[in-house]
């Protein structure tokens, strides 16, 4: 709504707002998979980070003081009223950015973190399902394993993550990781700065090398699981 509002007003190309927002349907379709999927890993007794639920509230209060009326999406004039639009699409550029880091963070997680734990009905099932799939596709890696005892799955305890379910989750990284790209090339044209293209070039270092050491190999299980 915002770089629709900012195009409106004159303050950036009108073809690249489409542009970026087009890229942002996808990449919004992407997270919501994945966030839908990583959230399935929370138990009943799971806390959000009281810090993380301030700052999510914060960012909900100021996007409906900025784009949102009483009844709904406020109107560009009113937008551009609020705010700097032209201020305001360069923030948004740099939290594209900043989520196509935090994209490559959760695909690490998923692939190196040994204290991943969900609870064991959704895990037993998330984990039959990518069974099945590499199972059509020819792959056998998976077959007859079981993922969660009888007593685990009727009490729902938390167990440690099964490759399979490990395998989804990188999986859906490995969607959201381009999509996020392609916004952000997208976006580019928003701040041409050297320190933006900077940013802009990839995601830091440590990522980048991280991610290159954790490449699943073709003779380690976690390859066998299927592309999903």
């Amino acid at each position: 709504m915002i770089t629709e509002a900012a195009a409106k007003k004159g303050q950036i190309d009108k073809a690249l707002a489409e542009r970026i927002t087009a890229k942002l349907d996808a990449s919004q379709m992407a997270w919501t998979g994945m966030a839908k999927r990583w959230g399935e890993l929370t138990g009943q007794d799971s806390r959000i980070n009281p810090a993380l639920a301030g700052v999510a509230s914060e960012v909900r209060a100021a996007i409906s003081a900025t784009a949102c009326n009483p009844t709904g999406w406020a109107a560009p004039d009113q937008i551009a009223g609020r705010i700097d639009l032209k201020r305001a699409v360069k923030g948004l550029n740099l939290s594209m950015v900043n989520a196509r880091d935090v994209a490559h963070l959760m695909r690490e997680a998923a692939a190196t973190n040994p204290a991943l734990t969900a609870p064991a009905r959704v895990i037993a099932m998330r984990a039959q399902g990518e069974t099945e799939i590499a199972i059509e596709q020819g792959i056998s890696a998976y077959d007859g394993k079981t993922w969660a005892t009888p007593r685990q799955i009727a009490t729902n305890q938390a167990i440690p993550l099964p490759e399979p379910a490990r395998r989804g989750l990188i999986n859906l990284a490995n969607e959201v990781i381009p999509t996020s790209n392609q916004t952000v090339t997208a976006a580019a044209p928003l701040d041409p700065s050297e320190s933006a293209q900077r940013k802009r070039s990839g995601p830091p270092q440590a990522l980048r090398r991280s991610g290159q050491s954790r490449t699943m190999r073709p003779h380690e299980p976690a390859s066998k699981g299927p592309p999903r």
